[in-house]
């Protein structure tokens, strides 16, 4: 009786800290829309699924250096296209929810079903995989270069237990592949797990696994079975390589100790874990288990956005080396290390720095008024040529005002853009010869661009009287050519003398404030019309009554 209701009571206990990490999963997961990139994504599989073909050429810019563009995530563009079709925003949301969820409980299952971890042990490494992997189970293809990876390995396990087929890695395969070119990951795992069973690796075997050649054969061809064939991949390989566009996209620059602290700290626990497994290896029976804890580490060597992968290739070694040690996580500490865990992982989700849960977008990340802005003014008069946009606002330009205008630059980077271009567009804001170069160019007309007084490199365009003001959001701000195609707009909707990049330094200057009060006045009622809540609005007229 007493040793029924003891397994009843820790069964109670392990629900409930199960709900705990459910919970903190929703907490990620449930955020509001924040990706940039995703809109061109929906963009994309909207022109997919109404050309009935997939897409090979750049629609979407006025400066795509490649006019064939192999992008090999034509298949998550079209899944993201058809649930925002159906279910809008709140399915987006639902959607990114359900694959970190189904994620975790994948490796709770390789745990406890596969590899027969204490509870202990299993609570603690799901508690620390949370925070370390949300940060990238985002509303963008890669979530699936994490997701399908640990269904990958439980069809592995089973494989070895001889409770199932190998062969479901494939088609597994062959979906990550048209999702997303992380695919490379599989056929990597794949010949890890064949030379595992060579007999001087495995003490279980007495000749190498003709099946796992077979399906590392199968990966790699499913692999590349895309539209795009190889060339999908080159990006992938141009990208992790290319030292400029590591230099510039925070998420591909090389792995150093503040980058890691900064967007995954807890993937040093798993860091740690796999030094200590490493430790308690026996080379005969843990080759397999050590292979992919190697491949973890090189991947996230590779940059930042690697980091989810960490936890799903060294959770089997860790497992393996860690969990045999039964006497320290099923003696007294049981209860108090699954309690801890799962009550940690809640409380770093609360308390990490994020919108709260909802089924919409979030506030202010994106340039909504702005957008408004624009289409007001296409049904009276105009903006005429091309934009030179912020490369965060491209995917966002795309999905609401493509085809009327095309962008000079987006997230789509290395499938796009080359280098060098990306270099340029580093220097094209901070630079006035670069930019009157770019203009002339490509018939850049008007600028699209993010409201970030902290830009002090491009206080320029506030000095410069080839371009006009004639928007300003808490958000983003709108110039254009003063006398260019849109100088009517300029002579009519142009600000006088308030600059957003040179704010401080004007409001600073009481002798400026009080010569140029009416003008200062004018410009007011101009921001106020733009953004009536608009803290800046806020910010001057609190020093101009000071001055004044």
């Amino acid at each position: 009786m007493a040793s029924s209701e003891a397994k009843s009571s820790h069964a109670a206990i392990l629900w409930g800290c199960a709900t705990l990490l459910v919970l903190a999963v929703l907490r990620y997961g449930l955020t509001p829309i924040a990706g940039y990139d995703f809109w061109w994504h929906i963009k994309l599989g909207e022109q997919t699924w109404l050309a009935q073909e997939v897409i090979s050429k750049d629609l979407f810019s006025t400066n795509g250096v490649n006019s064939t563009w192999a992008y090999q995530d034509w298949g998550s563009a079209l899944f993201f296209f058809a649930i925002h079709k159906l279910t809008g925003i709140p399915g987006l949301v639902l959607l990114k929810a359900l694959i970190f969820l189904l994620t975790i409980i994948a490796l709770a299952y390789l745990c406890k079903k596969i590899y027969n971890t204490p509870d202990a042990l299993t609570f603690l490494l799901l508690a620390l995989a949370i925070p370390a992997m949300e940060f990238r189970f985002t509303e963008r293809p890669q979530i699936f270069s994490f997701f399908i990876p640990a269904l990958i390995l439980i069809v592995i396990e089973r494989h070895r237990l001889k409770h199932g087929s190998i062969y479901w890695v494939i088609p597994l395969t062959l979906i990550l592949a048209n999702f997303h070119r992380g695919v490379l990951i599989v056929p990597a795992i794949l010949f890890i797990y064949w030379l595992s069973t060579h007999p001087k690796l495995s003490s279980a075997s007495t000749k190498m696994s003709v099946d796992g050649f077979l399906a590392f054969l199968g990966t790699t061809l499913a692999s590349f079975s895309t539209p795009f064939g190889f060339s999908s991949i080159e990006g992938t390989l141009n990208l992790a390589g290319t030292s400029s566009f590591r230099a510039n996209l925070s998420e591909w620059a090389p792995l150093s100790l503040d980058t890691l602290l900064q967007a995954s700290p807890l993937s040093l626990a798993y860091l740690t874990f796999t030094l200590i497994a490493f430790l308690f290896v026996r080379p005969q029976k843990h080759a397999w288990q050590c292979g992919l804890a190697i491949l973890g580490l090189l991947t996230l060597s590779r940059g930042i956005r690697m980091a989810p992968l960490l936890p799903i290739l060294t959770i089997p070694l860790i497992v393996a080396t860690l969990g045999i040690y039964k006497n320290v996580w099923q003696q007294r500490l049981e209860k108090m290390i699954i309690v801890t865990s799962a009550l940690m992982a809640l409380v770093i989700s609360i308390s990490t720095p994020l919108p709260p849960p909802a089924l919409s977008l979030s506030p202010y990340r994106y340039p909504e008024k702005a957008l408004d802005f624009v289409h007001a003014q296409h049904s009276k008069q105009p903006l005429k040529g091309n934009t030179l946009n912020e490369y965060h606002f491209g995917g966002y330009i795309i999905f609401h005002l493509w085809p009327d205008y095309k962008v000079y630059i987006d997230g789509r980077a290395d499938t796009v853009y080359d280098a060098d271009f990306f270099q340029k567009y580093a220097r094209v804001l901070k630079d006035p010869k670069i930019l009157n170069s770019e203009a002339s160019k490509h018939s850049i007309e008007w600028l699209f661009l993010e409201y970030n007084p902290s830009l002090i490199s491009r206080a320029h365009l506030d000095q410069n009287k080839d371009w006009t003001l004639i928007y300003w959001d808490r958000s983003a701000l709108i110039y254009v050519r003063s006398a260019g195609a849109n100088k009517p707009l300029a002579e009519r909707l142009g600000y006088q003398i308030l600059s957003p990049y040179n704010l401080d330094k004007q409001l600073s200057a009481e002798d400026f404030l009080k010569s140029n009060r009416e003008t200062i006045q004018s410009d007011i009622e101009h921001l106020r019309k733009d953004d009536s809540g608009n803290p800046t609005l806020a910010i001057i007229e609190e020093v101009l009554t000071q001055v004044h």
